[in-house]
């Protein structure tokens, strides 16, 4: 139940994410809070530390010595030992979770966004929360964080911080958070359940549900092997106990939410389920792969994680794309602004009967497409005859008189690749009965690669159609390699 009730929330956006001290530790990662203050208790003498029954009490008695200055600098000394990130925070911004709130002092969560190429927004000081948008993950340090002037916004750790916090409650991020709790599953990770900052967020949230007359379950805690009477205790009170280590809990959360998507065959074959839809694509936000399937090109969007889960697609790997009875290749394009997705051009959709904005009527196959060498290829029935641009052509077929002017059959570049084809080739077409030789050209910045047919070649195979229609071919266009030109 509760994967599945959480996988749901986040699909809508309404999940909340609260991120305790656990979230940030492991191998050259954060120390916990018991090592933070087994750490900053060496600047205290055995006498001067008696009493002090945790981190905020041995906090308060560092900063009564040394001041509050030298106590964050201890503090941004321990963490710079750290690694940038861990595995945890990577898969995490991964995954379309749009509120992250955190009571670590740790940029784990930033740089995590950061490599993913996630926008986001950091919500510390005052300033930052008088500009939200909703187009970008919103990550809320209700401790403050290492990187940000302690004077514009304090970091919550010495007792009287704790106090003040409570009582002062920070209100516009309290506000803030009331907001969120509004609609949103909570899903606490990395905290004990005896743990202050849960005991605080825990009481504090449930206060406000009860204030809204929210009866439903809608908060979930993961904790490592609890003990039985804890998760009874804080079942009668509504939430409900994961028992997975942090780590554990993710890779379940990414294969269920994968699991929407696409079930993977193997290494190399997806297979994508109905609900999958294409969509328009900005050409500018595609970057040079946009080029090798022309201008009215849209996509099948998926996760900034797919790259993580299927690294045999890497971006601008051509695959081969079954839909239905049909096959026909397209190209992985990634973008850190929109994600991902397999580019689909025109062609293609109208081969697979794809329409924008609507849902297979079948699933769809991805199979990475070889790179072995081609000695001849089949153009199928439903590719298309092209009238190219004057400036689209090189010289030896711009000085053709109109009237001979040729049509083409466009093929991509990595076709011609797989073929060993050059400018001026020679190839062999055959349709219908007939073949004919001519010959092979580029567009001057070689990013059109085409077969050109003057007219006589044209009625001699008995090929017809206009630019991007169909026309009335049945059968497959063969290009077959005879040689090279000299």
């Amino acid at each position: 139940m509760g994967i599945a009730r959480i996988l749901r929330s986040m699909l809508r956006g309404e999940l909340l994410v609260f991120l305790g001290a656990g979230a940030s530790v492991g191998e050259n990662a954060a120390p916990s809070g018991t090592e933070l203050s087994a750490r900053i208790r060496d600047e205290l003498t055995q006498q001067e530390a008696s009493e002090c029954t945790g981190l905020p009490d041995i906090a308060s008695r560092v900063e009564a010595k040394i001041g509050r200055h030298e106590l964050i600098s201890l503090l941004t000394d321990y963490f710079a030992s750290a690694s940038a990130t861990t595995e945890f925070h990577r898969n995490l911004a991964l995954l379309p979770v749009k509120t992250i709130v955190t009571t670590n002092y740790d940029l784990f969560m930033e740089h995590a966004l950061d490599e993913a190429g996630v926008p986001y927004q950091r919500l510390c000081a005052p300033t930052d929360l008088m500009h939200i948008s909703s187009d970008r993950t919103s990550v809320l340090k209700l401790h403050g964080s290492l990187d940000v002037d302690d004077q514009l916004s304090p970091l919550i750790i010495t007792t009287c911080d704790f106090y003040k916090y409570s009582v002062s409650g920070r209100s516009v991020s309290n506000d803030l958070l009331r907001a969120w709790l509004i609609s949103k599953t909570c899903l606490f990770i990395g905290f004990a359940l005896r743990d202050p900052d849960f005991l605080q967020l825990f009481f504090y949230t449930q206060s406000l549900l009860d204030q809204m007359h929210v009866k439903e379950d809608r908060m979930f805690a993961v904790q490592l092997h609890p003990h039985p009477l804890d998760v009874k205790t804080w079942s009668d009170l509504g939430i409900h106990v994961i028992d997975q280590s942090s780590d554990d809990f993710m890779e379940e959360l990414i294969n269920a939410f994968l699991n929407q998507f696409y079930v993977k065959q193997s290494e190399d074959v997806v297979i994508f389920r109905q609900q999958c839809t294409v969509s328009r694509v900005p050409r500018d936000l595609l970057g040079k792969t946009s080029e090798e399937f022309g201008h009215h090109h849209r996509f099948i969007a998926l996760p900034t994680i797919f790259k993580r889960d299927l690294p045999a697609f890497p971006p601008g790997t051509w695959v081969n794309v079954t839909c239905g009875p049909r096959t026909e290749s397209a190209i992985v394009v990634y973008d850190s602004r929109i994600s991902g997705g397999i580019g689909i051009p025109r062609q293609l959709r109208t081969a697979l009967g794809i329409q924008d904005g609507v849902p297979l009527d079948s699933t769809l196959e991805l199979r990475v497409e070889p790179d072995t060498a081609l000695d001849s290829l089949e153009i199928p029935p439903y590719a298309y005859l092209g009238h190219p641009d004057r400036e689209a052509v090189d010289e030896y077929y711009s000085t053709m008189p109109d009237g001979a002017g040729p049509m083409f059959i466009q093929m991509r570049r990595h076709e011609f690749e797989r073929m060993g084809l050059r400018q001026y080739d020679n190839v062999e077409i055959s349709y219908g009965g007939t073949t004919l030789l001519v010959r092979t050209s580029f567009k001057k910045d070689d990013s059109l690669n085409a077969i050109f047919l003057p007219r006589d070649v044209r009625e001699s195979l008995g090929l017809s159609g206009q630019f991007m229609n169909p026309g009335t071919r049945t059968g497959a266009v063969v290009v077959r390699k005879i040689w090279k030109a000299e």
